[in-house]
């Protein structure tokens, strides 16, 4: 395995939350998720499905800091995503995903924050695309009770 790799799933439950700065963004994804991790730590791979229909994949990087026991991990991500309805903001069905995790560990147990940003990447002239936060909880099997 490359260095800085890792296998060490990470299953994150959350909720999204639809980011509307403005009328331009009417689309609602607000909804439940699930976020499976190839790790947190390190390079890595994710895929996240929501029932609000956005599924994303990608790749990420986590970064860590400890505090004795505690871990916070920034992870900067980039990918893909798609959405089977029809959303104003996104003119295409399959777009770029790109944005950031902040999670912070304990003996395995995960809590984190996400905002991800879908957009065609003015691939069409209507690029307005689509902001998410979405918080989460999970565990990372890699660690638990450690």
């Amino acid at each position: 395995m490359m260095e800085g790799t890792c296998l060490a799933v990470a299953v994150l439950a959350g909720q999204l939350l639809t980011i509307q700065p403005n009328a331009t963004h009417p689309s609602d994804f607000n909804g439940r998720s699930i976020e499976v991790q190839s790790c947190t730590r390190g390079l890595g791979g994710f895929v996240m499905a929501s029932d609000s229909g956005l599924y994303a994949g990608g790749v990420h990087y986590g970064v860590e800091a400890r505090y004795h026991e505690i871990i916070m991990t920034a992870q900067p991500f980039f990918g893909a995503s798609y959405t089977p309805r029809e959303v104003s903001e996104l003119p295409l069905h399959a777009q770029f995903w790109a944005g950031a995790n902040l999670v912070v560990e304990y003996r395995g147990v995960l809590a984190g924050v996400k905002y991800g940003h879908a957009s065609n990447g003015g691939l069409t002239e209507y690029n307005a695309g689509v902001d998410v936060f979405t918080v989460m909880m999970g565990i990372n099997t890699g660690t638990i009770g450690r």
